[in-house]
Parts: C-alpha cells; structure tokens; sequence
C-alpha cells in the first residue's frame, strides 16, 4: 500500500518546487522552450560576467551548466517556429559553435522538417 508519510512529502518537495515555474509559465503562455531558453541565457551572462582571473576548476560548475541547458533545449518540443529558433539559438549560442559536428543536429534537422511542413502544408 502506498501510502503518503511526512518523510515522503518533504523528499518529494523539491521535485514539486521544480514543476511549479513550467506551470506557472505555461499558464502565462510561455512555452517550455522558452522557460529553458531564458534559464540557458541566464546562465550564459552569468559565466561572462565571471572574473577574467576565475581558474578553469571555479568556473567549471558554471560551464557545465550552461552547456547542460544548451543541450537539454533540444530535448523539448518546439511549439512553434519561434521555438525553433531560441533552441538554434541556444545550443549553436548564437551561430558560435558548427551543428555538423554535434550529435544532436539530426534530431534539430528532423524537428525543422517537421515544422517548415506545418507551415507548407
């Protein structure tokens, strides 16, 4: 029997804290996408505003956030074309880094196929 416990309410509050943001955007009718978006650029001017003398071990943890929301961006639905282009956006960070390399840029080419079909349709 699965039954709930004060133990097993506080454990789940951090998962819960985690939704609430998405829901309350998706209400306002921001996308998730762009949730991850502005969560990725936040992040992005974070790590260049960083020290110019931050060791390479400081910024790390930074980095590798930025690059996780980067990345995880694709993972997510575009709802629109505007969508489409914040998660380009994101994860080239703006034109910076080459798509042909990157294992995700498949499942990007397959997303804009399905979109620019939408719109022809």
């Amino acid at each position: 029997m699965n039954v709930a416990t004060r133990r097993g309410f506080i454990k789940a509050l951090p998962a819960a804290a985690l939704t609430i943001p998405a829901i309350t955007h998706a209400a306002e009718g921001v996308s998730p996408v762009q949730v991850m978006f502005h969560r990725w650029q936040s992040a992005t001017q974070e790590l260049e505003a960083t020290p110019d003398d931050m060791s390479d071990a400081e910024s790390l943890p930074l980095v590798q956030r930025v690059c996780a929301l980067a990345d995880g961006i694709v993972d997510v639905p575009s709802q629109s074309m505007a969508d489409f282009v914040l998660k380009l956006a994101a994860h080239t960070d703006y034109g910076q880094h080459d798509l042909s390399s990157c294992p995700s840029s498949e499942a990007l080419a397959d997303e804009l196929r399905a979109l620019v079909g939408e719109i022809t349709a």
